[in-house]
């Protein structure tokens, strides 16, 4: 079996290729998925609800539902591609969403719904944890919280690509049309991954015991190695910290929880949980908020969008800056700031500027989620590294379970939108002011 530390240290030492470009930008296409399935249902929530004839709790429960079953799949997912190999869950678990999305569209009533959007969320979130595992034990050590928070935002560019192509096309023709497109799009992705994207080295050096499909992943990722030198010893000074003397841990959430990571995991569970309920509301609530108030669905659609935009832009800045000033101030700093521009929100629409605060509450949201998923993947070493992203991807998705539990009650107020989203306000407040105490360390 080859020395994992020395593969580690192979892989951050090399140039980037076309290849390991092309493997790193196929990971960002499957995040872009990802995100874009994720919009789609509260894009064409109100067309469904007048179609399907069910209520705002019926919505509650079935976008409830679907993050249950996202957070189910990320703690049991991520832990198989710890087992089984990053590339096989994410092909699985694309093809799974496709068939899924397309059982979303034929859908004829809410009980249907309610089966087909749990198995949705598994799916979903499958691909998730593995796609990052991936991502960061592609790239160089030197870049890695950047092209792991670049990984991160592909979801909101496929969220943005959703609301804003999803509107148009359900406006056009028929809400079942996005389904339509977003499961045609999981399967070509599938399709293509199966052909061009590798294993994991680190992983293969950790699993593959002949190290053959191991020599092949390094031999078209870093051509200039000479991969025979894989299986020397190499010195604790050379060696990525988080492989020094690793073992071939089995994967399991209990290890998530060992001592030197116990601290960071509660924390960045909770801010990720917070980060979640956030999301939830700004991407699948905002068009029935809207249109309880008697704003169009191309509206809410153009104002989600720009929060997606803004959120690309933060999650894809967000591992430059947590590179560069830690992840209390980067967290925290956004949270506050994410805070403010959620009240403000909330009467922006009567002034006209909607769509630039709008964006600015992505941006900063945008660096929450990226820069605690970033965390993720770079904390935990490679035989623990999907499961710990896996557990990360579950806290986010518990809060969205939370924000479906909580929206139709807060809606059945009917408060103006200005106090909505004051109420909405609240969260990123406490978050804010918890991160400001967080506390770690990570390679870099």
């Amino acid at each position: 079996m080859a020395n994992p530390a020395r593969v580690s240290a192979a892989l951050d030492d090399a140039p980037f290729t076309a290849y390991r470009s092309l493997a790193i930008g196929l990971c960002i296409c499957v995040a872009i998925i990802d995100g874009f399935d994720f919009v789609a249902m509260g894009v064409v929530a109100p067309m469904m609800m007048r179609d399907l004839q069910f209520s705002h709790a019926e919505l509650g429960a079935i976008l409830a539902l679907t993050q249950i079953g996202a957070a189910i799949g990320a703690l049991a997912l991520g832990k198989a591609a710890d087992r089984f190999g990053r590339k096989r869950l994410i092909i699985i678990s694309l093809l799974l969403i496709a068939l899924f999305t397309w059982l979303t569209a034929v859908a004829s009533s809410f009980e249907e719904l309610l089966v087909v959007r749990f198995l949705v969320g598994l799916a979903l979130t499958g691909a998730l944890p593995a796609t990052l595992a991936l991502t960061s034990e592609l790239a160089p050590a030197r870049f890695r919280a950047t092209i792991v928070s670049l990984a991160v935002a592909g979801f909101p560019m496929g969220a943005a690509i959703g609301s804003l192509a999803g509107g148009v096309i359900a406006e056009t023709y028929v809400w079942q049309a996005v389904f339509y497109v977003g499961a045609a799009l999981a399967l070509a992705l599938a399709a293509v991954i199966y052909v061009a994207l590798p294993e994991s080295p680190r992983f293969l050096a950790l699993n593959d015991n002949r190290g053959q499909r191991m020599k092949a992943a390094m031999a078209r990722l870093t051509p200039r190695v000479n991969v025979d030198t894989l299986w020397l010893p190499i010195s604790k000074d050379k060696a990525p910290h988080s492989d020094v003397a690793q073992a071939r841990t089995p994967a399991s959430i209990r290890a998530l929880f060992a001592r030197e990571f116990s601290t960071p995991t509660i924390m960045l569970w909770t801010l990720l949980f917070c980060s979640g309920v956030l999301s939830n509301v700004t991407l699948v609530w905002l068009p029935t908020i809207f249109d309880q108030a008697g704003l169009s669905v191309g509206y809410a659609s153009r104002i989600v969008g720009a929060i997606n935009i803004g959120a690309v832009l933060g999650m894809a800045s967000a591992g430059r800056i947590l590179e560069s000033v830690g992840p209390r101030l980067t967290i925290g700093a956004a949270f506050l700031v994410a805070a403010v521009a959620t009240v403000l929100l909330g009467s922006a629409h009567a002034a006209g500027f909607a769509p630039a605060i709008a964006a600015i509450m992505g941006f900063f949201l945008g660096i929450t989620t990226s820069a605690g998923y970033a965390l993720s993947a770079l904390i935990y070493p490679s035989a623990i590294r999907s499961t710990g992203v896996g557990g990360g991807a579950a806290a986010l998705r518990i809060g969205t379970v939370v924000a479906p539990v909580i929206m139709p009650a807060l809606l059945a107020f009917a408060l103006s939108v200005q106090w909505t989203f004051v109420a909405i306000a609240f969260v990123p407040l406490l978050a804010g002011i918890l991160a400001s105490r967080f506390t770690i360390a990570y390679d870099r």
